[in-house]
């Protein structure tokens, strides 16, 4: 596993304005509060799915595949659960607990598919 320092930095500058876009989208409904933490919650699901999809290459070609597909996956999924968050604004733990839970299940799948091969 090696890190490709352009293209992680690449992968959280996408990460930043897609959060940037979400805040947005929801700063017109002026709960601020809820934004945050939207803002917050997108950057970090974004920045790890990217990061890890874009900005790390493995030694294995079978493992990369596999691996930046669940990452691709799991980012455009990630996309649908903040995107209604983001025009709606519900409460902070709708979107907390889905995102978080999509998340761990994406690091815990990475973890096994990158020990798998080695």
């Amino acid at each position: 596993m090696k890190l490709n320092f352009i293209s992680m930095l690449s992968a959280i500058i996408i990460a930043a304005l897609i959060s940037y876009l979400f805040y947005t989208i929801g700063a017109s409904y002026g709960d601020k509060s809820r934004l945050i933490a939207l803002c917050i919650s997108s950057f970090i699901c974004f920045a790890t799915t990217l990061g890890i999809g874009i900005g790390i290459s493995f030694p294995d070609n079978k493992s990369a595949l596999n691996i930046r597909t669940l990452a691709l996956l799991a980012f455009f999924l990630l996309l649908a659960i903040h995107i209604p968050m983001a025009i709606f604004l519900y409460n902070p733990a709708f979107l907390i607990v889905p995102a978080a839970i999509v998340l761990l299940i994406f690091i815990m799948s990475t973890n096994t598919i990158f020990k798998s091969y080695e």
